[in-house]
């Protein structure tokens, strides 16, 4: 079972009766259910830390999404709603976005907000000119509002050259 930052597992309480999801990918809010991948966890972690790049591929079906979602996603959110409580900012946002069609940048932008929001428990009224601002300066103004970075994982990417 994968563990949060502070060594704890996650919620087994709404465990389903057969929790094999087939080719759907696990998500951070299938954690209870991820296991077993603790080690590749803990590495593709260390290398987001590092690198501001950081590249993940393999063979289609073996997991990458799955070890993202349910592993990395959940322990890197949890690490910033631990950081929040101790410091008083979450001091990075995970961003995971993986819907390339129509216009990702909007999307992207939308998935940004609600995740900042979600993590700080508020309500940012941006204004029409704050939308006109181009990607990268939205995107170092959500940065701002963590006292951070923001982490952002593109999933299935190759998508995009598909859309």
């Amino acid at each position: 079972m994968t563990a949060s930052p502070n060594g704890s597992a996650p919620s087994a309480r709404n465990i389903p009766p057969a929790p094999y999801k087939g080719l759907v990918p696990y998500t951070d809010h299938d954690a209870a259910l991820f296991f077993g991948r603790d080690a590749e966890r803990a590495i593709i972690v260390a290398n987001l830390r590092s690198s501001r790049f950081t590249l993940l591929y393999g063979p289609s079906g073996v997991g990458k999404s799955s070890v993202v979602g349910a592993g990395v996603v959940y322990f890197l959110r949890e690490r910033a709603k631990q950081n929040l409580q101790k410091r008083g900012a979450p001091e990075f946002a995970v961003i995971y976005f993986n819907q390339w069609r129509d216009n990702p940048i909007r999307d992207l932008l939308r998935v940004v907000r609600e995740t900042v929001q979600d993590l700080l428990g508020k309500t940012f009224a941006d204004d029409e000119a704050f939308q006109a601002k181009s990607l990268d300066e939205q995107l170092k103004a959500w940065a701002e509002r963590v006292n951070g970075a923001l982490l952002i994982l593109l999933d299935q990417f190759e998508d995009y050259f598909l859309y």
